[in-house]
């Protein structure tokens, strides 16, 4: 039996305007380009990718947003997360290796569940005291992001429409991640250059 390919993007070659659209929606399957990649993969490679751009982008005020963009995106992963195995842990019976096992799952995502206690009661207080924290957390870096963003509705369309105005010639739409980056530092020179 053969394994089954898995492709994704891990690197600056990722379509820019996938990158974007990852930060806008928190999807991180957007990275796969075939087959089913194993868990905490997607994570890994966007957390690659977001780094390499940052490293490239050097613009403190973007930054802090595309930190907080990726917070945000972590965020819902986890609450997401947890909240699948909590319900599952409620909703059906597993056998008593299974439950240890979920229960040493959620203990790596920073979710304390005390054995010695019911079950279903620490269940219920993973989903009011813990989760809502998260969700707390969640709703601060959103609100921080909305001000952080304010005056920035700047699209990657709007960018590219910016950059083919400064070069005077079309952009592929699928352009990769780091030629979107190096046409903004091209232009950004390139405009530097007409103002002297």
């Amino acid at each position: 039996m053969h394994a089954k390919k898995v492709k994704y993007y891990k690197d600056l070659k990722i379509p820019a305007y996938l990158f974007f659209d990852i930060l806008e929606t928190s999807d991180l399957r957007l990275l796969i380009i075939k087959g089913e990649p194993k868990a905490g993969k997607l994570d890994k490679a966007f957390s690659k990718i977001f780094d390499l751009y940052y490293e490239v982008k050097n613009d403190g005020k973007l930054k802090l947003i595309l930190k907080t963009k990726k917070n945000i995106i972590k965020l819902y992963r986890k609450i997401g997360i947890i909240e699948a195995v909590v319900l599952s842990l409620v909703q059906f019976s597993f056998p008593k290796d299974k439950v240890k096992e979920l229960i040493t799952n959620l203990r790596k995502g920073g979710i304390n569940i005390n054995e010695n206690l019911d079950l279903d009661k620490e269940l219920l207080r993973v989903l009011k005291n813990d989760l809502g924290g998260l969700r707390t957390h969640l709703a601060l870096e959103e609100h921080n992001l909305k001000e952080l963003s304010k005056g920035e509705k700047s699209s990657f369309e709007d960018s590219i429409v910016a950059l083919e105005g400064v070069f005077n010639f079309a952009i592929d739409e699928k352009v990769s991640l780091a030629k979107y980056l190096s046409y903004q530092r091209s232009a950004t020179k390139k405009v530097k250059a007409s103002k002297k």
